[in-house]
């Protein structure tokens, strides 16, 4: 293995002297059908047809300007590079569809394909992570896609993905106990299971088992996206022409990286070089490096219990926020206010920010993979020990609330009863939804 990468770095120097000059850019529009979108095309210099490739976007809005450094490396590898915009119509945070994007990039191969700088039996497909799913699909349902190159592809579902990097991005920052399982567990599932997660059950393993090219997996030992050893275990049981390669310093991305959270600006030494050479010589024989250790396992999301479901969890956090922001409100109606040294109140306002403060945080940490997560304490972060304190603080002000209603209550009139009787049944309801998501368990 040492001795195929000294190859490839060798290759790859020489490279360096044979297209020393930078790589000719030029401007097109694709035609996807229903939308067009603006791609560049990187050229070698020197006489050709040269080997090209299609660059395959990962998630989100997909710009050129994301993958130039990737195909201007290609391209001093003698690769001749296509990029993109990703299509917008069609395509958000809560709508995709796998297919239409690797029909999307079939239409770029075709593109690509038919320009005259380019070998037209030497065509193939790079995909990174989301690319990983839509550019093997692409590749299975087309016998002149010449090669299939994946970076930080994923062996599972999205939505088993998705949980691991968010279990293994927590883990390996020292969080532990219930706010791991709160939010890797119970709100990955909420999401996925309540239709929130597109694409979340798509399966890879049969597109994999269909692909007849040559099939290169890049993976960083450090990505903290996509589990690594598993992805790689999956693709050497289920492709059958295969070289899976793992960079020790590498990121989801092919990156250089120290931790795997951090993305740094140049790409791990090696990468372009072993592309570059892998495309010149598309071995006919299977090779795979030893799959890079994971602390964290991937995990099956179960399905939610009736009790679970979004409908449940909508209704009891209306009910929660409704009961204490209605007190807390009702308050300014003066002859409702209660009398000096009740803890009402307090029970009122402190519950309501536990639940606002809730639903903020524990968005954000689902949506926002680079939010940062500041000094823990106790194996959690300071918002989320701060909501933990003040849900046990809500308990303790509750069991007072009840014990003293009767005094405070005996000369009020109807509508203090009734305000009351609202604010409690909001805190008898807190206290299983404040266990269930984990602010009432170390």
């Amino acid at each position: 293995m040492l001795l195929q990468r000294k190859r490839a770095a060798l290759i790859g120097l020489v490279a360096l002297f044979v297209f020393p000059a930078a790589a000719h850019a030029a401007d097109l529009t694709l035609d996807l059908g229903d939308v067009k979108t603006p791609a560049s095309l990187f050229v070698p210099p020197g006489a050709g047809p040269h080997p090209g490739v299609v660059l395959v976007h990962g998630s989100g809005p997909g710009k050129r300007a994301q993958y130039q450094h990737v195909a201007e490396a290609f391209a001093r590898q003698g690769i001749v590079a296509l990029l993109y915009d990703k299509r917008t119509v069609g395509y958000s945070q809560s709508q995709r569809d796998y297919s239409q994007l690797a029909n999307d990039a079939l239409t770029a191969f075709r593109v690509l394909r038919a320009r005259p700088e380019v070998d037209p039996a030497r065509v193939g497909l790079w995909g990174l992570s989301e690319g990983g799913w839509t550019a093997p699909l692409a590749a299975s349902r087309s016998d002149d896609v010449a090669f299939l190159i994946t970076v930080g592809a994923n062996g599972g579902t999205p939505s088993h993905q998705q949980a691991w990097a968010v279990r293994e991005r927590l883990v390996r920052m020292g969080v532990s106990g219930s706010m791991v399982d709160a939010i890797a567990d119970k709100g990955m599932r909420q999401i996925v299971h309540n239709g929130l997660f597109p694409e979340a059950a798509y399966d890879p393993v049969p597109v994999l088992r269909r692909l007849k090219q040559p099939t290169l997996g890049i993976w960083g030992a450090k990505d903290r996206l996509t589990p690594p050893g598993e992805s790689l275990r999956v693709f050497q049981e289920n492709v059958r022409r295969h070289t899976l390669r793992v960079f020790p310093d590498g990121e989801h991305a092919a990156h250089r990286t120290i931790t795997g959270f951090e993305r740094l600006p140049e790409l791990v030494p090696g990468y372009a070089e072993l592309v570059g050479s892998w495309v010149r010589d598309l071995p006919t024989s299977s090779s795979a490096d030893p799959a890079p250790h994971q602390d964290v396992t991937t995990r099956p999301l179960e399905p939610l219990a009736e009790w679970e479901t979004g409908k449940v969890q909508i209704t009891v956090f209306a009910v929660l926020v409704l009961a204490f922001l209605g007190y807390v409100l009702s308050g300014f109606v003066r002859r409702w206010r209660p009398g000096p040294g009740s803890l009402a109140p307090w029970l009122a306002s402190a519950a309501l920010a536990v639940v606002g403060g809730w639903m903020v945080y524990v968005f954000l940490l689902l949506t926002n993979g680079k939010l940062p997560l500041g000094p823990l304490v106790f194996g959690r972060t300071l918002p989320w020990l701060g909501m933990q304190l003040l849900s046990a603080g809500v308990v303790v002000l509750l069991v007072l609330t009840v014990l003293r209603t009767g005094r405070e209550l005996a000369e009020a009139g109807m509508g203090a009863r009734i305000r009351r009787t609202i604010l409690l049944t909001g805190g008898a309801l807190f206290v299983p939804w404040a266990f269930y998501w984990g602010l009432l368990l170390p």
